[in-house]
């Protein structure tokens, strides 16, 4: 198999879709990346997986609003919506069953995608991921108490206030680098409720990779992938981040390796 990196354009959803394949095989494994990122997140990862293990097909998406890929409509995607695509896509490339490597947001997705496609999923790496969600503190309460009178966002001070909101909640650091098409995406995503229950449903084997250092999706998030996920492995790099993937690159290599 040739792990030359091939781009391919297709119609998923009537969306423009944006996905880099590496190789052709049965056996396959497809990136889903976190929220911000594109194809590009994985593209090290995915070249070095490939020289090293050429009996797997893998293959790189973009989600819409991300990298090459059409916007979703303005009344914004929640990560149902998400899951749903991947599995159009999946089905697009006529996939039946496949390995997942997914790093923060792609864990939404993932999860919400076996819970309802559970024949689709067979080896699962999930590297800091979201999903987990913790009991505000006082700051974020006082912030919730203001999101009940701020005003509406169409004026400079209504937008100023809800980015701080969305900011000091959620924790939604890049806000104010949001594309404005992908906001009410972004809201929506937030606000949704906590993985916890749907993460006992996801029975397929996996891998858990986080960085100690995350301050992004924090390790005790991971601690609780590692004790809701029915079969699972979990690994910690104690100087590793919330981009775990690019700087430890070569030990996450070892782990797929082995793993799939």
């Amino acid at each position: 198999m040739n792990s030359f990196a091939q781009h391919h354009f297709i119609e998923v959803q009537k969306l423009k879709t944006h996905f880099i394949r590496f190789g052709d095989s049965e056996n396959k494994v497809i990136f889903l990346h976190g929220w911000g990122g594109s194809t590009d997140s994985f593209f090290k990862l995915a070249t070095t997986l490939a020289k090293k293990r050429p009996d797997l097909e893998i293959l790189l998406v973009d989600y819409p609003g991300f990298g090459l890929t059409d916007m979703p409509d303005n009344k914004g995607w929640d990560t149902f919506r998400y899951a749903e695509w991947v599995h159009t896509f999946c089905d697009e490339l006529n996939i039946k069953h496949a390995s997942f490597y997914v790093h923060s947001f792609g864990g939404r997705i993932l999860t919400r995608l076996i819970n309802k496609n559970p024949e689709l999923g067979n080896k699962l790496v999930f590297t800091c991921t979201a999903g987990v969600k913790w009991p505000l503190g006082l700051r974020q309460k006082i912030s919730v108490g203001l999101s009940k009178i701020m005003p509406k966002a169409k004026s400079a001070k209504g937008q100023k206030i809800q980015k701080l909101i969305v900011t000091k909640i959620f924790g939604a650091r890049d806000w104010g680098n949001v594309d404005p098409h992908l906001k009410s995406t972004l809201t929506k995503v937030l606000a949704e409720q906590d993985l916890r229950d749907d993460l006992k449903n996801v029975n397929q084997e996996s891998l858990i990779i986080w960085g100690e250092q995350d301050n992004i999706t924090p390790l005790k998030s991971g601690k609780v992938y590692a004790a809701r996920l029915p079969n699972n492995k979990f690994i910690t790099f104690k100087n590793g981040r919330h981009g775990v993937h690019h700087t430890h690159t070569d030990k996450i290599i070892d782990e797929l390796i082995k793993f799939l």
